[in-house]
């Protein structure tokens, strides 16, 4: 026979949850009321924590002022001993304020020698008729001297408008004054097939505005109308003129008819290589194509013998053309005491099935030296060391520069932002350059910084320096009012 299996009544099962229920709230009651002692416990601990960091500062700051007053050791020297006794200062300070409501201010800028002892952090600075240290605390100025110039001119007697005077001094301040020399005019107009122009017999310099051709009804000439201009006398036929040049950074620019708009050459296959040697001697040759919806039938090719402004002498020449493609080649040479840029024209004249003439100026942009100065030295000195700390930093910089009669010097981070802009560097003689940079703030962990040097052709190269532990930063005077 089958036993029958014995099930509780509702009650009894409803009596045990209820009982199972009251256990678990005096359980979960229990640990509320453990959960609070061990948090009240917590806070009391951070709380002692906190008046122990505040006892501590204040501590500290007491111990700093009281020693700073009646000892021989620094204010600065305190500061700095301070900062290697707290593990975070910046910590700690925001724990105080945020436990006691006690307000920090920066006494940077504020502090006078007047008001209170410190230590002089003296940075180099300059304006346009003077040069001085300044402390970088309270604004005092010693060794204030006038500028010493060195004067040069950048392309030797010409009275080029390009041949400025740069005036240098060995602090930084630079600037340039024009040039005054007079000009010596041609006794004829100069001339393309858009416009004329008096020039300098020197230099080649423009002299009057640019005019265009125009006949004598006052018709301008240009590809679809030829005839003989009424101001400049010279006949022209009605042809495309396009001016092309390759830029001294290798680019081209501009290969369209300047009447019309119609371009001629074929930029995307055009090309130049354009070297330097150690004597600053320069080679280039240009590849220049002519697009394929220009029916090509004659072409010629008249290579300058001179450079456009006289700067360079040309050693050798040559040119050759194959199909729609025309190769020049050249080799020059600057003159010693040119700093700016010269050109090498190319007239090279098209024409076409339909008898129709394209009249192309190659333009070849060209620099007297591509090399960049050399950094033979970038050292990091400081002005005096407390505790492996210093109050600033002078980067000496020394660099050589094979042509160039100015050097500048820049510092930047690594991230590309100038901290200090490009300054004239005193040039010690036989092409050597030194320069300083003072650098003042706060640097307790290492600050990679780079230095760049670069000549007045814009030549640059560039080194990392590294700087670390220096304070230039006064200490806070805290207020709990």
């Amino acid at each position: 026979m089958k036993k029958k299996q014995w099930k509780k009544p509702d009650i009894v099962e409803r009596a045990s949850e209820l009982h199972f229920s009251e256990i678990e709230s005096e359980k979960e009651e229990k640990r509320d009321i453990l959960d609070k002692t061990n948090s009240t416990r917590e806070v009391d601990i951070k709380a002692k924590k906190r008046t122990i960091a505040i006892v501590g500062v204040i501590v500290i700051l007491a111990l700093v002022i009281f020693i700073g007053i009646n000892q021989s050791e620094t204010m600065q020297e305190m500061i700095i001993k301070a900062h290697e006794k707290m593990q975070s200062k910046e910590e700690v300070a925001n724990q105080v304020a945020r436990a006691t409501g006690v307000t920090s201010v920066d006494l940077t800028g504020l502090v006078t020698g007047d008001d209170v002892e410190h230590t002089h952090i003296y940075e180099a600075k300059y304006d346009e008729n003077y040069h001085w240290e300044e402390c970088w605390i309270c604004g005092d100025v010693q060794n204030k001297e006038a500028h010493n110039f060195q004067e040069n001119w950048l392309d030797g007697d010409s009275c080029s408008p390009d041949n400025l005077l740069i005036h240098s001094c060995a602090c930084g301040y630079s600037y340039s004054t024009p040039n005054t020399r007079p000009h010596t005019p041609y006794n004829f107009y100069s001339y393309n097939q858009k416009y004329h122009i008096i020039m300098c017999s020197v230099c080649q310099s423009p002299l009057t505005e640019s005019e265009d051709h125009k006949d004598a009804d006052g018709i301008t000439i240009n590809c679809s109308h030829g005839g003989t201009c009424d101001v400049c006398k010279n006949t022209f036929e009605a042809s495309h003129f396009i001016t092309h040049r390759f830029t001294t950074d290798l680019k081209q620019d501009n290969s369209n008819c300047w009447f019309c708009g119609r371009n001629i050459i074929d930029m995307d296959n055009s090309q130049i290589s354009l070297t330097y040697d150690e004597d600053n001697v320069y080679s280039y040759e240009a590849k220049i194509v002519i697009n394929n919806d220009v029916n090509v039938k004659q072409i010629e090719v008249v290579m300058g013998d001179l450079t456009y402004y006289y700067r360079a002498d040309i050693i050798s020449k040559s040119y050759s053309v194959s199909g729609r493609e025309i190769t020049l080649t050249s080799t020059g040479r600057f003159h010693d005491d040119v700093e700016v840029v010269d050109t090498h024209l190319t007239t090279i004249y098209v024409t076409d099935e339909q008898g129709k003439k394209w009249i192309l100026e190659e333009w070849v942009d060209l620099l007297p030296d591509k090399k960049a100065p050399s950094i033979t030295s970038a050292t990091v000195e400081g002005n005096g060391t407390v505790d492996n700390y210093t109050q600033k930093a002078t980067i000496t910089v020394n660099a050589t520069e094979n042509w160039c009669s100015t050097v500048y010097m820049a510092l930047y981070n690594t991230d590309g932002v100038c901290l200090r802009d490009y300054v004239a560097v005193n040039s010690i003689g036989n092409g050597n350059f030194q320069g300083t940079i003072d650098v003042v703030g706060e640097y307790r962990e290492p600050q990679d910084l780079i230095v760049k040097v670069k000549d007045y052709l814009g030549n640059e190269t560039e080194v990392p320096v590294t700087v670390q532990y220096i304070d230039a930063k006064a200490p806070s005077l805290k207020n709990t009012e």
